[in-house]
């Protein structure tokens, strides 16, 4: 057979079924059309399916994407200096008490968030704090050591023990019930003028536009000007006027311009503890001296669990409501010390 009929038989073959299908359709009639509710579901399916192959598709595109960048970054890592490790954001402080209007502005914000009693608010690094007239702020320091802030103060954190004082006052005591003066944290207060470094334990810092000024309730301070280094011990305070004179003077523990740091100070009088730990923080606090009015006192003292308010009090507040638990009674000396008395066992 000659290659010319080889090619037309397959050409007849097909022709022929072609036909035969004509015929078939054409008695079939046409076909019945879908009911609509028929025609979205499929119409969903279908839908359904191409969504999801291009899905896969995708998938697919972006693992060979970012396999492309991870090998290239990976390149490029390789010819560049080991970077030092990021450390998490640490907690610099957290709020313990709030008085009135405070505010806060974290690092990066774009606006001041305002701070309340309810919640303590935990503060990172660079982050600024603002009080309002009337207001007062008390925190506690990730080693639990005590910073106040007065009305009308502006701080700054930095996160490396600095606080920068941009105007106001500030209070600073590193001494708690549980610590000794060996594991005392050690802050500087960075203002315009100087650099006040404690030495231990309780302290103020102001600064207003006429210059600032130091104040040692215990322990020491060392104050750094632009022109010399003072060491300050308990009982003095310094003042630093604009052309950086410095002036010393005297300043007694309980005098009343200490009052404010009371309102803010970090309770520590609970339930189930003993008397004397009480009678230790009001003394701290408040720059009183305590006296027994009988030597057996004190070891009662010491044995004397108190059970009573749990409520936010002031240390002398907190003294009078907590010995109504007790047999114990207090009097305030006409030398400002606190003399406790006690009925007989």
């Amino acid at each position: 057979m000659s290659d010319k009929r080889k090619l037309q038989q397959p050409d007849r073959a097909a022709k022929e079924h072609d036909d035969v299908l004509a015929l078939l359709l054409k008695s079939a009639g046409a076909r019945q059309a879908p009911p609509p509710e028929d025609y979205e579901r499929v119409l969903d399916a279908a839908t359904a399916a191409w969504r999801m192959r291009l899905r896969k598709r995708q998938r697919r595109f972006a693992v060979a994407l970012a396999a492309g960048v991870a090998a290239v970054a990976a390149t490029l890592i390789s010819l560049l200096p080991s970077p030092q490790p990021v450390m998490p954001t640490a907690t610099v402080a957290v709020t313990d008490i709030v008085i009135g209007t405070t505010m806060i502005m974290p690092a990066g914000a774009p606006a001041w968030s305002w701070l309340d009693n309810e919640h303590p608010a935990e503060l990172a690094p660079g982050t600024r704090m603002r009080t309002g007239p009337g207001a007062s702020a008390g925190l506690l320091l990730p080693d639990n050591t005590s910073l106040r802030i007065r009305e009308l103060t502006e701080v700054e954190f930095s996160g490396d023990g600095r606080v920068l004082l941009s105007g106001g006052t500030v209070y600073f005591d590193s001494r708690r019930p549980d610590r000794s003066a060996d594991d005392e944290r050690r802050i500087v207060i960075v203002t315009p003028d100087s650099t006040v470094r404690h030495l231990g334990t309780q302290f103020e810092v102001s600064h207003q536009s006429s210059g600032s000024r130091v104040r040692v309730r215990e322990g020491r301070v060392l104050v750094t000007t632009r022109l010399q280094e003072i060491d300050l011990a308990a009982g003095e305070e310094l003042s630093i006027t604009d052309n950086d004179r410095a002036q010393r003077g005297r300043i007694a523990a309980d005098h009343h311009d200490w009052e404010w740091v009371q309102a803010v100070a970090p309770a520590v009088y609970a339930d189930d503890q003993p008397l004397s730990e009480l009678l230790a923080w009001v003394a701290r606090e408040t720059g009183r001296q305590i006296y027994f009015a009988r030597p057996e006192l004190e070891d009662r003292a010491s044995q004397t669990i108190l059970h009573g308010s749990r409520q936010r009090l002031m240390p002398m507040e907190a003294l009078a409501v907590m010995l109504e638990t007790t047999d114990f009674s207090y009097m305030v000396t006409s030398g400002s010390e606190i003399l406790i008395d006690a009925g007989s066992p």
